[in-house]
């Protein structure tokens, strides 16, 4: 669920331009990265050999559970790896580019430059 997820977050990222949580520089890098990777994770799962034993199945709540908590995992990888990717890239933007609404933000900053400039913002504000 971690990569596939991953896969999907890049995905989305190339489609609407959200340059901020890409890993890559190039619409066409993302869109590889992401099919391959969801494409591997869905692979992985149905190949792999898993001998289980009924007795030591997961639950149904257990498994949404991992699920979740792969889907969770992979917003923070997600934030922190395309954070660091383009740390140098996105480093000589203003600060004063203006934050869109919502999801609109991450077209022009990394998750660490939103939180970076909301916590600037709330210090000059008192």
């Amino acid at each position: 669920m971690l990569w596939a997820s991953v896969g999907a977050f890049q995905v989305i990222a190339s489609w609407a331009d959200l340059k901020g949580l890409s890993f890559f520089q190039h619409k066409t890098a993302g869109y590889a990265f992401g099919i391959s990777t969801i494409t591997a994770a869905f692979i992985w799962f149905f190949v792999t050999d898993k001998h289980i034993s009924p007795h030591e199945t997961a639950q149904l709540g257990d498994q949404f559970v991992f699920s979740v908590a792969g889907v969770v995992f992979a917003i923070l990888l997600t934030a922190i790896v395309s954070s660091v990717v383009k740390l140098r890239t996105f480093q000589h933007r203003p600060n004063s580019i203006e934050n869109g609404k919502g999801i609109e933000t991450f077209r022009n900053k990394t998750v660490f430059q939103v939180i970076r400039d909301e916590l600037q913002r709330g210090t000059e504000e008192k």
